[in-house]
C-alpha cells in the first residue's frame, strides 16, 4: 500500500511538473508573439520577418528593430537600382552620344554593387574595363578579363589610363606608383604603397591587368601585414628607377 502510495505521489508531481512546463511555455509563447507583433506594428514589416529576427537577435526588441529597419533601408535602395538601371535598359543603345565609341578605362578604386541586384558587376582597383555605353552616371560593358560577360558599373569609379598597359618579365622588380589596398573580403591580393618594391613571380601576360608578385621592401605602410604575396594591379607599378612623388 505505502509503494502504491508513493507511485501515486511520483505521478502526481510528475504531472504537476508538466502542467507546469506547458503553461511556462504558453506564456512564453504569447510573449515573443506579443514582441513579434509589436516589432511588426512599429517598423511596417510582416510577422515572418519581425520573428525571424527577433530569434536571431535573443529576442531582444530593440536589436531586432534597428537589424529590420537596416535591412528595409537595404531593399528600398535595391529597388531604386533596379528601377533606375531598368529605366536605363530600355535606352541601350542608341540614345547616348557614347553608344556605339567603345572607351577603355581603368577602375580606381573598389566597388561592389547591393547584394541581389542583377546586371551590375563588381570592380577591383585596377581592373581594366570597356566601356559600351554611358550616360554620365552608368556605364555599360565588361571587363578586358571577361568579355563576353555584360554588366553595369557606375562611371565615378572609372577614369582614363594614365599609360598604355605593358608586359613585363618574371623576377623583374618594380617600383609601386600608386597605393592598392586588397580587398577585405577577397583572398590572394597583395596590400602595396607608393614607393614599395616588388618582384614579379609570373610574366604579365595580354591583357595586362593583374601582375603576381612578392613585396621585398622592408618599408611603407604594408611591410610587416602578411601575405608578402599576391596580386596587384599592373597599372599600379613603374619601373624600378622611377620615384614617384608622395
Amino acid at each position: 500500500a505505502e509503494a502504491l502510495r508513493l507511485a501515486a505521489e511520483r505521478k502526481a508531481e510528475e504531472h504537476r511538473r508538466e502542467q507546469e512546463e506547458r503553461r511556462r511555455a504558453e506564456e512564453l509563447d504569447k510573449a515573443h508573439q506579443d514582441r513579434v507583433a509589436e516589432a511588426a506594428s512599429i517598423t511596417g514589416a510582416t510577422e515572418d520577418r519581425c520573428r525571424a529576427h527577433l530569434e536571431a537577435h535573443g529576442w531582444d526588441l530593440a536589436a531586432a528593430i534597428r537589424a529590420i529597419a537596416d535591412e528595409v533601408k537595404k531593399d528600398e535602395q535595391r529597388r531604386k537600382q533596379e528601377e533606375e538601371l531598368a529605366k536605363r535598359r530600355t535606352k541601350l543603345p542608341t540614345d547616348s552620344p557614347a553608344a556605339g565609341a567603345e572607351i577603355e578605362l581603368i577602375c580606381t578604386r573598389h566597388w561592389r554593387p547591393l547584394p541581389g541586384v542583377e546586371n551590375i558587376m563588381r570592380l577591383l582597383q585596377g581592373e581594366r574595363v570597356r566601356v559600351h555605353w554611358s550616360d554620365g552616371s552608368w556605364a555599360w560593358g565588361h571587363t578586358l578579363e571577361e568579355s563576353t560577360r555584360f554588366a553595369y558599373f557606375p562611371q565615378e569609379v572609372l577614369a582614363p589610363p594614365r599609360r598604355p598597359p605593358r608586359p613585363r618579365q618574371n623576377k623583374e622588380e618594380c617600383r609601386v606608383a600608386e597605393r592598392f589596398e586588397a580587398p577585405k573580403d577577397i583572398g590572394g591580393y597583395l596590400s602595396v604603397a607608393q614607393g614599395d618594391v616588388v618582384r614579379l613571380l609570373h610574366p604579365i601576360q595580354d591583357p595586362y591587368v593583374w601582375a603576381f608578385a612578392e613585396r621585398i621592401s622592408m618599408h611603407g605602410e604594408f611591410h610587416q601585414k602578411s601575405p608578402q604575396i599576391g596580386w596587384l594591379p599592373e597599372c599600379v607599378l613603374c619601373d624600378l628607377d622611377v620615384h614617384p612623388a608622395g
